[in-house]
């Protein structure tokens, strides 16, 4: 071999090894670059990071180089100005690889943020009265904020209209009563588009369930629901009483009164039942209802009178006052207050929800504040509390349709 062949050898070794020695060389550099990629990706939540990239470009069309020929998994040509991309699939990979682990545990945490109770009835109604307590031990246990939202109006439906169209989440809920069920009935009964469908929910807890109790103002000549009702079939339409509504839950539960005791009554609605009940406080009604944690205060203070309860039996906070049943008449209806979640939540979100209320039910606190307003803890879990649910609609349904279209009064 001549010497120029030898030497042409001589170059093509050393050209071939010191390749060799420089593709070890960016080993690590590549790995380091995967990193680099995956926690850039995952800070910034997947938007695409170019100034780094795009300040080195510039330099190489100025004919400027001060980054190594590896850095960032890239090679700088600068005769040309241009710059290419070196191993791209590679260093996607370890992007991905370093990426996919974070992401997936980033999305089990739950909560992060504040979590809003929407209740769509005023201040102090029964809705209202079973929210707080459940928002303070919810509180505790998530260690987020919980905050109660009232949002009255339509008889519930504006507050649970906002629930069924916010973000699948976790954090906007509904803490609601049989009216999540009254209202897309009556709705179509009266011909109009309701302004929800059932199936935008999704169940996560039953959290109380007394009976509705009708009061009178302690003034009141009836001593007895028989007393009241002779007195309604002398005077059709003479005496009031106040709901939370048209269409809500006491709208229904007094026109389910009226039908089985052939009377009729003349409906004041209210936007919600705490209103209901200062208007029976100050004369301006003649009866309401309620659940025996709002009405409590006000019975044992004496200005108002409870009849009969709505229950199939009893109340404990109220053991002398009969049940609709027991006075003769074929009515009841279960006061319930239950926690939704719209429809679509990650299943890992509601399994993180369902033991935070499942734990706040067993809560002495819980237990204890409940008790001093009349009420009681009934907990139920999302399947048992789904089925309950799925019957009192169906109930409450035939319901609507037996009594018909109810005229505003």
């Amino acid at each position: 071999m001549d010497r120029a062949s030898r030497s042409q050898g001589t170059i093509t070794n050393t050209k071939g090894g010191w390749a060799n020695r420089r593709r070890q060389d960016e080993l690590p550099c590549l790995l380091v670059t995967g990193a680099v990629y995956g926690f850039a990706i995952y800070i910034i939540n997947f938007q695409i990071v170019v100034p780094a990239m795009f300040a080195r470009f510039v330099m190489a069309r100025a004919g400027i180089s001060i980054f190594s020929d590896t850095m960032f998994g890239m090679r700088l040509i600068t005769t040309g100005g241009e710059e290419m991309m070196r191993y791209p699939l590679f260093s996607l990979f370890l992007a991905l690889f370093f990426v996919v682990p974070h992401v997936a545990l980033g999305e089990e945490r739950y909560p992060t943020r504040n979590i809003t109770l929407v209740v769509p009835f005023p201040p102090a109604g029964a809705a209202d009265l079973a929210a707080r307590p459940l928002a303070n031990e919810l509180a505790k246990i998530v260690h987020q904020p919980v905050v109660v939202l009232n949002r009255p109006g339509a008889g519930g439906a504006i507050g649970m209209e906002q629930v069924a169209n916010a973000p699948a989440d976790g954090y906007t809920l509904l803490v609601t009563l049989p009216s999540i069920s009254i209202i897309p009935e009556a709705e179509k009964v009266m011909g109009r588009q309701p302004p929800y469908r059932l199936d935008q929910f999704a169940p996560v807890a039953r959290t109380t369930a007394d009976p509705l109790v009708l009061i009178v103002r302690d003034a009141a000549r009836w001593k007895s629901i028989r007393d009241l009702v002779a007195d309604a079939k002398k005077k059709p339409e003479k005496i009031t009483y106040g709901s939370s509504g048209v269409y809500g839950v006491l709208h229904l539960a007094f026109e389910m009164f009226d039908h089985a005791a052939d009377i009729r009554l003349y409906h004041v609605p209210y936007q919600g039942a705490a209103p209901a009940i200062v208007a029976a406080v100050a004369g301006q009604i003649d009866a309401t209802g309620s659940g025996p944690a709002a009405l409590l205060p006000h019975i044992t203070s004496g200005k108002l009178r409870p009849l009969v309860v709505w229950g199939v039996k009893r109340s404990p906070a109220l053991p002398d006052v009969p049940t609709f049943r027991e006075a003769g008449f074929d009515v009841d209806f279960v006061f319930w207050s239950g926690l939704f979640a719209p429809a679509g939540m990650r299943s890992s979100t509601m399994k993180t929800l369902r033991a935070a209320v499942a734990k706040a039910a067993q809560s002495p606190e819980l237990a204890s504040q409940m008790e001093k307003m009349g009420s009681s803890v009934a907990y139920m879990d999302a399947p048992e509390f789904g089925a309950f649910w799925e019957r009192d609609a169906k109930r409450i349904a035939e319901a609507i349709g037996r009594i018909g279209r109810i005229e505003k009064n």
